[in-house]
Parts: structure tokens; sequence; C-alpha cells
């Protein structure tokens, strides 16, 4: 049954919730719910602020989601939702918003390229595998805008892993660096050694200098969060599916006081018109 609020937002509808215009008629119903067409921005909606096929508010799915990137447990999260909005969903929805929504914002923000600058960090950590598979990550972050331009997981350990992942961020950056620092052996020249389109040495083009664990406290800092959402996956493709999920939140949905209270997008020049995740989440995909 209709409640008296969604009558009420039926009722004052005169503009287009995604552009604002007024030149919007009705067009049908959904579910009991009113939808309109806006002939301005030719996209139709409902009167209220669920998504179509869904009941659901994506105020309430943008909470689960950074409540899951602020290390919060699946069932955190719907005790979460069932004392403050009085819904309980299963685990499985949980995991599907999460899946769902920052597969969308992969694809919705893959065209955005950084700025970044000529020293990169290397960091090499072990994954915390309770099966003793040795799996560890390589991350390379922008050291002036924080931004993650890559994440490599490694299974095997050959040397080529370190070369692999700074291709991987070169791609990224559409540059190369002049300086990778890092505090392990990842930053061996020798494991590094990238095909460049120029004909210049990357051996003689780049850099590769040492420091100590305290000087990357804050990069390490990063990996640890990471960490907390990786602790209990044991198949592979899970745990690489969540490294890229975590590279699409903090890039783009985490502010840090170290860079004026901006995400590393922001610092890095990008430009876009998601604050959050429930200004991505409301975004319409076109078919």
């Amino acid at each position: 049954m209709m409640t008296e609020e969604i009558k009420n937002q039926i009722n004052q509808r005169k503009s287009c919730k995604y552009c604002n215009s007024n030149n919007v008629v009705k067009f049908g119903t959904y579910k009991g719910n009113q939808r309109y067409w806006c002939k301005a921005c030719q996209r139709k909606f409902k009167a209220d602020d669920s998504l179509f096929h869904s009941r659901v508010s994506p105020n309430n799915i943008s909470s689960a989601l950074i409540m899951y990137y602020c290390n919060k447990s699946i069932d955190n999260i719907r005790d979460y939702l069932r004392k403050e909005h009085d819904y309980y969903p299963s685990k499985s929805v949980v995991f599907q918003w999460i899946s769902k929504y920052t597969r969308l914002a992969n694809i919705i923000l893959a065209g955005y390229k950084p700025r970044v600058g000529d020293d990169w960090i290397m960091l090499e950590s072990p994954y915390p595998d309770k099966q003793g598979r040795g799996i560890r990550l390589i991350d390379i972050f922008d050291s002036s805008t924080h931004y993650l331009l890559a994440t490599f997981v490694s299974l095997d350990g050959t040397d080529d892993d370190a070369r692999i992942t700074l291709k991987q961020a070169i791609k990224t950056a559409r540059k190369a660096p002049k300086i990778v620092i890092s505090s392990t052996a990842a930053a061996n020249p020798a494991k590094c050694k990238v095909f460049f389109s120029s004909s210049d040495d990357p051996e003689n083009s780049l850099v590769f200098r040492n420091a100590c664990i305290d000087q990357l406290g804050l990069f390490y800092r990063i990996i640890k969060e990471r960490e907390l959402l990786l602790q209990d996956l044991k198949k592979l493709d899970s745990i690489v599916n969540t490294t890229r999920r975590f590279m699409i939140h903090y890039n783009y949905f985490k502010s840090y006081n170290t860079l004026n209270g901006k995400t590393p997008a922001q610092a890095s020049g990008i430009t876009y018109p998601y604050k959050s995740w429930a200004d991505l989440i409301r975004q319409p995909v076109a078919p």
C-alpha cells in the first residue's frame, strides 16, 4: 500500500530528480508508484527515493557500502539497517550490493585518468593467508597525491611480479616515474625492467631508492585498512576482486587529512560528480 509520504511526493513532483527540469509528464505506474518521464534529459524516474526495480533507498545501499569499506562486518551492517531503517536484508543481498555497485563504479569511473607526480611508492606485503599459500600483494602509489595506481596479487612470487605491477601503474598514469621508492626487495631494478615505447633504457631512466618503514607509514596504514577486508577470504578470485573494489573506494570515495580533505582522485586533478556512494548509486545507467 502506498504511504502518505509517497503520495505527497507524487503530488508535489514537478521537476525531474536528475536534471531538475519542469518538463515532466506522468509515465504510468510501477508496483503502485507513479512514474514520470523527463522530456529534457529523456529519463524515467519514480516519485519516491528508491531505485527502479528496487524498493530499497539508495541511502540504505550507500550506508552498507561505506560500512563495508570501513571494515564493518556484514552482520554489523544488517543490524544497523534494521535498527536505523527497519530493513533487514540477507547477507547475500548485502554482498550483491557491494559487488554490483562497486562494479558499476569501476565502469563509470574507468574513463578518468589521474595526473600524478614523478615519485612513486612501491610496497610489497604478505597476504594474511591462513592456508599458508605465500600470497603477496604489490602496490604502487603516487607519492604526492597518494593515488593507488596498481595492485598485483602474487601467488607464485616470481621476479616478474614487480615489473608487471609497474607496467600496470604506467598504463594507469600514462607516464613513467622518475623515482621508485620502496622499503622491500620489490624495488630491485633487476625486477623492474619495463619496456617503454621510447628507446630509453629503463634502468638508466629510473632511480630506485630505499626508504625506512617510518617514512612510508601512511601508505602502510592504507594497506592495513585493506588487510582487514581480506583477512577472511580464501578463494584467490575473491582476493583479487576485493583488492580491485578497495582501489575504487580508496581512490574516489575516501578523503584524507594529509590531502586537505580531498580524495586521492581529487588530489590528482580528477573532477567527477560523485561525492559519495549514494550519488553514484542514483546515477542512471543507459541500456
